[in-house]
């Protein structure tokens, strides 16, 4: 039996290009129904998952709300299992 295709997310903001013109970005989001807990996702990976603007997650981060946030060579990521027991706790 084929397994059906799940849709991938993505996440679009504006940035400038080194000539100063404004273009999107686009961060994509790979399916993560049989990800293991410990996949690491960036801060563009959990708006997109989320629906929440990248601004709103490093300020509950800053905060101390949210998802628990794991630093990686001193950049914030977040574990895929901390992340669906925020969810599952909200």
């Amino acid at each position: 039996m084929n397994k059906p295709a799940s849709p991938r997310l993505s996440a679009a903001r504006t940035v400038t290009t080194a000539d100063a013109t404004p273009c999107r970005k686009l961060t994509l989001v790979h399916d993560l129904a049989d990800a293991p807990d410990q996949t690491l996702l960036t801060t563009a990976e959990l708006a997109a998952l989320t629906g929440f603007a990248e601004v709103t997650l490093r300020q509950w981060r800053d905060q101390g709300r949210g998802p628990k946030e794991t630093r990686v060579e001193g950049r914030p990521r977040y574990l895929w299992g901390d992340v669906k027991k925020w969810l599952s706790a909200a």
